[in-house]
């Protein structure tokens, strides 16, 4: 007879991962907490931190601020959207705030990354 072991309450599952995912996607404008991120998953703090990096190889916050800024290159390959408009859609303090992060995680200010992106747009309309 097997034994079917439920979740302890300080587990990670793929279940409460996915949960934790979701919301940070719907809510990529608002203001999210290690804490908020910890509710969802319906485990402590502590232990949320430590498994979610185990799952994803980063911290909750660093995951975050990558999430933001992999939409904010949707948003300016997609869009005609102003960069300030972009960093206050998606939660940053200001637009240099914005700035900042974006150029350290993608290696150039997103003024130029959507001047290239649509450069790229635009070549690829011509072929």
């Amino acid at each position: 007879m097997a034994i079917l072991l439920s979740p302890s309450n300080h587990e990670l599952t793929a279940r409460r991962f996915a949960r934790v995912r979701d919301y940070i996607e719907c809510n990529l404008g608002e203001a999210i907490s290690l804490e908020d991120l910890a509710r969802v998953a319906g485990i402590s703090r502590f232990h949320f931190a430590r498994q979610f990096r185990a799952w994803t190889g980063e911290s909750p916050m660093g995951y975050l601020l990558r999430t933001r800024v992999e939409r904010a290159k949707t948003l300016l390959r997609d869009s005609r959207a102003r960069v300030a408009d972009i960093s206050a859609e998606l939660g940053f303090a200001d637009q240099s705030h914005f700035t900042r992060r974006f150029r350290r995680l993608v290696g150039m200010p997103p003024s130029a990354y959507a001047r290239v992106a649509d450069s790229a747009d635009h070549l690829g309309r011509e072929t």
